[in-house]
């Protein structure tokens, strides 16, 4: 039996590429910055956890990679594909794939 680790590898088709790239992502409330320049790279598929003092922007930061609320500048891209792009059809597509938990 295939783990979870292996099986993302297969649905993918990627090793060592870059799956998910986080770049100078950034939310701002007019002068409140709730995420401030975010960056990360996540070359093999894995499970990520963002840890931080309360207030610091964790919650603000998955919602706009689950484009619940939009990022003031940046990127996401996941499997090659710029998600804070997506439109329409696309954006709910990924909406009911992508997971998070608070």
């Amino acid at each position: 039996m295939q783990n979870c680790y292996e099986e993302c590898l297969r649905v993918s088709g990627r090793q060592g590429d870059s799956v998910l790239n986080v770049q100078n992502v950034s939310k701002r409330f007019v002068s409140i910055a709730a995420v401030n320049n975010f960056s990360f790279d996540a070359s093999d598929p894995q499970i990520i956890g963002i840890i931080s003092r309360s207030g610091a922007g964790k919650s603000t930061f998955l919602r706009v990679m689950n484009c619940m609320t939009e990022a003031t500048e940046g990127e996401i891209t996941v499997d090659g594909t710029n998600v804070l792009a997506l439109k329409g059809r696309a954006k709910m597509d990924w909406q009911c794939n992508c997971a998070m938990i608070l």
